[in-house]
Formats: C-alpha cells, sequence, structure tokens
C-alpha cells in the first residue's frame, strides 16, 4: 500500500508543479553568467529587448498619415499570465474594434504539427548532436545518481519557485497576447499571422550547438548549482512590475547590452531573434495596413530600439502617436444576455454568444465555440457526460467473493512494502536498484525516480491537492441550494449531476463546468448556467 501511494503522490506532486522539463532544461543548461541570465529571460518571453528610450510610457500606438485613409494601432504584448499585465483602459480594446484585422506574431488558431516533415527533421537533428555529441561528454563528466541528486535539489525548488511566481491566483487562463486574439476572434475581426510557425521555429533552431554542448558541460562540472534558485533567474518580477506600469522605457532596458556583448554566439542569436524579425515584421505589416486597418499585436520587445517597429514606422514617414492605456479597471461586467442551448440529452441556458457546450470525451474539437470573451477575460462553457458504467449492486455479490477480493487486495498491499518493523520516523523509501550494466540514459532515469520519490515523501502533496479546491454553496432561483467545486488549479467552477438508466443498467455521470479567469468565475452573473441545467 504504501509503494502505490508514494508513486500517485509523485504523480500528484508532478502535476501540482505543472512541471515540463522543457521550461527548465535551459536553466540546467547555463553557466553562472549575468549575460547568460539575461539570455534565460530574453528566451523565456521572446523578446529581445534592448535600452533605447522610447519618448511615451506606453504600450499602444496609433499609425496614422503618410498616405493612410484609416489609423491602425501597434500594441506591445507578453507571453505571461499574470493578472496585473492586463491593466489596460477600454483603448486598447476600442482599438481592436475599429481595425478590420487583427495580426499577431502567429495565428494562434495554427496547431503545432508533430508529424510536420520540418519538425521531425530539427527534432532528429538536436536529438542526433544530443546523443553523439553531448551525452558521451556529460557521462565523462558527472556522474547520472550525482546528476539526478542535483536536479532535484536545485532545478525543482527553482521551478517551484517560478510556478510560485506565476501563480494561479494571480494567473488567467491565456497570456496577454492569446487573450487578444481570442478577443478580436470574437470580435468577428479577420485574423492574420505575421510570421509563420516555421519561421520562428529557424530562428531557435539557428543556436550554435557548439555554444549550448560548452556551456552545459561547463556548468555540470560545478559543484555548486545553488545559482538556479536565484529569484532573478527564475522570478522575472522587475520585468513584469514595468510591463505592468506600461513603462516601455523600463522593459526595453531590463536586458540591455547585448548587441554589445563579446559572445558571438549570443550576439548573432540576439540579432536573429529581435533585429532581424523586426525589419521582417516591418516590411509585412506596413505594406498590409495600407489595404486595411490593422491591429498589430507583437512581443514588447519588437517595438524597442532604434531598428524597432516604432521607429521604423517613423522613418517610414508614418505618424505614430502613443495611446495612454492608464487609468480604468474594466470591472463592471457588461449586461449579459441568455439563451437556451438544447441538446438531445440536456438543456442549458448560455450566455448569447456561446454556441456550443457539450464536450464529448472521445470527439471534442477545441474552438471558441464554447467561449465568451469580454474585456475582463475569458470564461468556457461545458457539459461532458464523463462516465457509463454498468451499475453494481452489492447484494449480488456473495460474502465468499466479497472476502476473496479483500483478502487479494491486502495480499497485494504486503507485497509492496512492508513497513511494520519500522519504528522510526523516517519516511519508508522503496528501492530503486539501478542496473551497473545499464545506459548513462537509463542509470539517469532510474536514479531521477529515486530521487522524485523521496522528495514526493517529505511533501504534504495531499493538502498541497486540498488546498487548491474549495466548495461553494450558494441558492438558486427556485430556492435549492447547490455545491460547486472551485478548483483553482484549473480555473474552474463544476457541479455533476446523475441519472440512472434502469433498464440498461447503466449511470451515466455529467459535468457541468464552467472555465474561465477568476474574475469572471466569482461573478453571480454565471450562476445561471448551473441552476438552469435540467436532464431531458
Amino acid at each position: 500500500m504504501q509503494k502505490h501511494s508514494v508513486y500517485s503522490g509523485l504523480h500528484r506532486f508532478a502535476k501540482f508543479t505543472n512541471m515540463r522539463f522543457k521550461q527548465f532544461r535551459i536553466a540546467v543548461y547555463l553557466p553562472q553568467k549575468a549575460t547568460l541570465k539575461k539570455i534565460w529571460i530574453l528566451l523565456l518571453f521572446l523578446s529581445g529587448l534592448t535600452g533605447f528610450v522610447q519618448s511615451q510610457n506606453t504600450l499602444l500606438y496609433e499609425i496614422s498619415g503618410n498616405g493612410l485613409k484609416k489609423s491602425s494601432y501597434l500594441f506591445g504584448t507578453m507571453h505571461l499570465k499574470n493578472e496585473e499585465l492586463f491593466n489596460w483602459n477600454d483603448k486598447v480594446f476600442d482599438a481592436i474594434n475599429a481595425c478590420e484585422v487583427a495580426a499577431f506574431e502567429l495565428d494562434l488558431d495554427i496547431k503545432f504539427k508533430m508529424k510536420d516533415k520540418r519538425y521531425a527533421k530539427i527534432g532528429k537533428e538536436w536529438a542526433d548532436y544530443f546523443t553523439k555529441e553531448i551525452l558521451p561528454e556529460m557521462e565523462k563528466t558527472i556522474p547520472a545518481d550525482t546528476l539526478a541528486n542535483r536536479i532535484v535539489k536545485y532545478v525543482v525548488p527553482a521551478v517551484i519557485n517560478y510556478a510560485k511566481a506565476m501563480s494561479v491566483d494571480s494567473a488567467r487562463l491565456d497570456f496577454v497576447d492569446q487573450f487578444l486574439f481570442n478577443y478580436a476572434k470574437k470580435q468577428g475581426k479577420k485574423m492574420m499571422g505575421i510570421e509563420t510557425m516555421t519561421e520562428q521555429l529557424n530562428v531557435l533552431t539557428s543556436i550554435d550547438k557548439k555554444f549550448i554542448k560548452d556551456a552545459l558541460i561547463s556548468f555540470l562540472k560545478k559543484d555548486d548549482w545553488s545559482v538556479l534558485t536565484n529569484a532573478d533567474l527564475m522570478n522575472p518580477s522587475t520585468l513584469l512590475q514595468s510591463y505592468s506600469q506600461h513603462n516601455l522605457n523600463a522593459v526595453c532596458s531590463e536586458i540591455n547590452g547585448l548587441t554589445g556583448t563579446d559572445i558571438k554566439a549570443i550576439r548573432e542569436f540576439y540579432e536573429k531573434l529581435l533585429l532581424a524579425r523586426n525589419d521582417v515584421m516591418f516590411k509585412r505589416t506596413s505594406k498590409d495596413i495600407r489595404k486595411q486597418s490593422m491591429f498589430i499585436g507583437v512581443g514588447a520587445g519588437h517595438l524597442c530600439g532604434p531598428n524597432g517597429l516604432i521607429e521604423q514606422y517613423k522613418k517610414a514617414g508614418y505618424t505614430v502617436k502613443p495611446v495612454d492605456i492608464t487609468g480604468g479597471e474594466n470591472s463592471k461586467l457588461p449586461e449579459i444576455k441568455w439563451k437556451t442551448y438544447n441538446h438531445e440529452w440536456f438543456m442549458v441556458d448560455v450566455p448569447v454568444g456561446v454556441d456550443s457546450v457539450y464536450r464529448d470525451l472521445f470527439d471534442w474539437n477545441e474552438t471558441m465555440a464554447n467561449n465568451l470573451v469580454l474585456k475582463q477575460g475569458r470564461v468556457a462553457f461545458k457539459v461532458s457526460r464523463l462516465e457509463n458504467y454498468m451499475s453494481y449492486n452489492e447484494e449480488e455479490a456473495t460474502e465468499e467473493e466479497m472476502a476473496e477480493e479483500y483478502e487479494e487486495v491486502e495480499e497485494y498491499d504486503e507485497e509492496i512494502i512492508d513497513d511494520s518493523e519500522n519504528n522510526s520516523n523516517e519516511p519508508v523509501f522503496p528501492p530503486m536498484p539501478v542496473d551497473p550494466n545499464a545506459s548513462y540514459v537509463e542509470k539517469l532515469k532510474m536514479s531521477l525516480m529515486g530521487e522524485f520519490v523521496k522528495l514526493s515523501q517529505t511533501l504534504d502533496v495531499s493538502n498541497m491537492r486540498k488546498s487548491s479546491e474549495e466548495m461553494i454553496s450558494f441558492t438558486g432561483n427556485s430556492g435549492e441550494t447547490m455545491e460547486l467545486m472551485y478548483n483553482k488549479m484549473t480555473h474552474s467552477l463544476s457541479w455533476k449531476v446523475e441519472k440512472e438508466d434502469p433498464e440498461m443498467g447503466v449511470i451515466y455521470t455529467y459535468e457541468i463546468e464552467m472555465n474561465g479567469d477568476n474574475s469572471l468565475l466569482s461573478s453571480p452573473e454565471f450562476r445561471r448556467f448551473f441552476t438552469s441545467f435540467k436532464l431531458k
């Protein structure tokens, strides 16, 4: 029984921290150099920033003149979800509403296609390089068990600290650019991607492979990895504050001096990541705004410097006017109009603008049809038939059968681990044998598993999970009391309804769920979605 709980606890711990090795892999590779710390943040925000000072602290600019019949707008976005980053007044939304086209760095409706030959080729190139060049050097540099121990000791806490900085209580469902994309789409605007995924991917894959290898090996040789717990490396609070205050000057100065670094690989990558892309963005958008008015949303870093879009538009003869977006919190919800959604199994009221709510677990098309996008955020309305299973009548089971089943469970638990002789208060760690003849990668995998098991037993994962859940009771329109489950981690309110079909011997369980930004979930206006639900 103990071993089972350990591994399930490990799974919940990984889910709680929302760990994605891809997110912190770069942090493991970087040596302790200030310029390389800046590159980590640069990659994180996908915005190379310079210290060029703009004339106005704002993120929104109106582009007019030079023969344009109608103004277009340029807005600096950020690929983060923190609530304070959305602190604009209505002028941002007015700019979108006034334009015919909304253009972002990418068409965010396009899904990554991992079967695409381009992605497969790039993946194979890096996999081959890692296997043939990097892995042998790693094996000579640090034992697998030592590497596993340091990853869990230093990398995991850094990831947890970063997750806390981006905590669910202060986060929205969407990044800034994704939210504005969804808003524009719901307003019926024509959507456009300025770049393609392949073009952006080409920038990231142009990194000097040898530079990455040398940086990694240099870092692995160090006994102290405490640099990874440095708040400046994993908690970009200064940049968040600058952006939330619409202080483009401060945002642009956050990563100053990269163009002058004496590290050739960094300088070349910076030029490809920012400067060359600025030229492409200007060339394409300046051509399009002569045909139609556009809202152009790009990473805030692309507005900075003499090569940034603001200066390029000015040099081309356009009038670029800063628009004040401070003041006004957009806190008041508009009047929500409702309609009845009819399904063959149920009926429920949904806001006008929501066209589909049923979620088939085996065929769910992720579209905006079940979403309502307001200035205050986004909320999705879903009804899922979660389970259909044969009802079980305990009386049909004999006492002997139930006793046999119970004995089997008890025997299984004892086989997993027997800690009856352990009288200490120390946690019990299941043995994680590592084959000395296994490959370096296999040794690392097993060592990591052992370290994570130890870590999971030192944390109260169940309380961590429970602290994210809360039961909310309220009285419906007809006087009935309803209890909704509020999950902070998934930004959701849910309620379950069961219906039994005696003839078929089946019980159907429906989950009625609202998934959205906290400001909308807390609004009593949307409780109607739950109180109106009726099975047919």
